[in-house]
């Protein structure tokens, strides 16, 4: 492992490439006209030891949250969150986890390697950052996953200390092979902070994609749903000529009674409803919890008309019933009682 003057004279001699591209400017956070050395930096303080402080870039990918409040978006990215935007700083919720960029751009030559661990002042308090490693052949800004693991909202502020990084001499030179490929394996090889605020180019690029399958059977259920209504009066008809030559009274009831539940759970399930949350003084976050008759399986989605409204779907004390739990939240602790209006309908499969 490096000690702090092997980082500087690695750094002197070119192996190393560390540069900043936001520094502070009478007191305000600024983008730096270009990308400067470390060792010529404000940021050369974070450099002591065996350790190079990691701090905060100002974009924010939120993972849980349904969507970024519009005037806080980078790009217009819904599950982009720009602090640049709201004073510099970002609330971390109780459980939840976000992707950040580094304000420092690292440049390996092949010699060497980087591991990022958590810093432990930031431990001791539920701040966890993901461990990890660096490649010889990295080039760009560093990608960090933060988790909030305790019980209280925590502010998050751009430039500050979020990880430390600690350097290690290769025992061997890695073959050309692996420098060539390296490139297209990493996705965020060759990033900076000017390609990122200049270009359309996604800040978190993955290899991973989400599944559509979830999507493919909403479309379904709602196809289901539409052709259903199309001809409910249709099937309504048959039913009548049907029972009227059968005979049966008994028929008639049961299926009358099956038709007109159907009927009500339809109602339940597509009517759109109004309500409201309310953050009370001092706080930053909201719930209203809502019950239905409806069992939870039924229950594909929840539409909502407010973008900026999350939701669960919780179980009941029934099989027949289930709790929607709808939470709103807002940057700052509010002075006064501060009430969400919005309108939301249940989405629900339709059992053929």
């Amino acid at each position: 492992m490096l000690s702090n003057e092997n980082i500087k004279k690695a750094i002197q001699q070119g192996k190393i490439g560390i540069t900043v591209s936001f520094g502070k400017k009478d007191g305000k956070i600024v983008l730096l006209e270009q990308e400067k050395d470390l060792l010529h930096s404000e940021f050369e303080k974070n450099l002591y030891s065996d350790r190079l402080k990691l701090t905060l870039g100002p974009i924010i990918k939120v993972i849980k949250r349904k969507h970024v409040p519009s005037k806080y978006r980078f790009k217009n990215h819904k599950d982009l969150f720009d602090m640049r935007k709201s004073d510099n700083h970002f609330f971390i919720k109780p459980g939840e986890s976000v992707i950040a960029l580094t304000n420092e751009r690292m440049c390996l030559n092949g010699d060497y390697s980087c591991l990022v661990i958590p810093r432990i002042s930031l431990t001791d308090v539920g701040i966890v950052v993901t461990t990890a490693y660096v490649d010889p052949y990295y080039d760009g800004v560093m990608r960090l996953q933060i988790s909030n693991m305790s019980d209280k909202i925590y502010e998050l502020n751009t430039l500050e200390a979020i990880a430390q990084c600690f350097f290690f001499e290769m025992s061997s030179t890695i073959n050309q092979e692996f420098k060539m490929k390296f490139p297209q394996k990493s996705v965020f090889y060759g990033q900076t902070w000017q390609a990122i605020l200049e270009s359309d180019r996604n800040p978190f690029p993955t290899k991973k994609a989400a599944s559509s399958k979830g999507t493919d059977f909403v479309k379904q259920q709602i196809y289901v749903v539409q052709e259903f209504i199309k001809t409910h009066s249709i099937i309504l008809a048959i039913f009548t000529n049907l029972f009227v030559v059968i005979g049966s009274l008994s028929l008639i009831w049961q299926q009358f009674t099956a038709m007109n539940s159907s009927v009500k759970r339809m109602e339940e399930m597509f009517t759109s409803k109004a309500s409201e949350i309310i953050v009370d003084v001092g706080e930053v976050y909201g719930e209203k919890e809502i019950n239905v008759n409806i069992p939870k399986s039924d229950i594909i989605s929840v539409l909502c008309d407010n973008e900026n409204i999350g939701y669960q779907i919780m179980s009941g004390q029934t099989p027949e019933e289930t709790r929607i739990v709808f939470s709103y939240e807002v940057l700052e602790p509010v002075d006064e009682p501060y009430m969400v209006s919005f309108n939301y309908t249940i989405v629900g499969s339709i059992k053929q």
